[in-house]
């Protein structure tokens, strides 16, 4: 372990909704990784996706845009 560590970067809460399936699933695997002393966190892997699609949607944006 290293004595020195990067900050850690700031951090927003977003919520957003999510189609009711997804939430029973995510709940069934949260409860059995939890029996199996896992913690299950997408923070990371959602946050690099989100990151992807708002790419994507300001390129879409600041096409429309040169096209007025």
């Amino acid at each position: 372990m290293g004595l020195l560590k990067p900050p850690k970067l700031a951090t927003a809460r977003i919520v957003f909704n999510a189609p009711a399936e997804l939430g029973v699933r995510l709940k069934a695997l949260e409860s059995k990784a939890a029996k199996r002393g896992i913690a299950v966190s997408l923070d990371k892997d959602l946050a690099t996706k989100l990151s992807r699609l708002i790419d994507a949607a300001e390129k879409e944006l600041a096409h429309h845009a040169e096209q007025r």
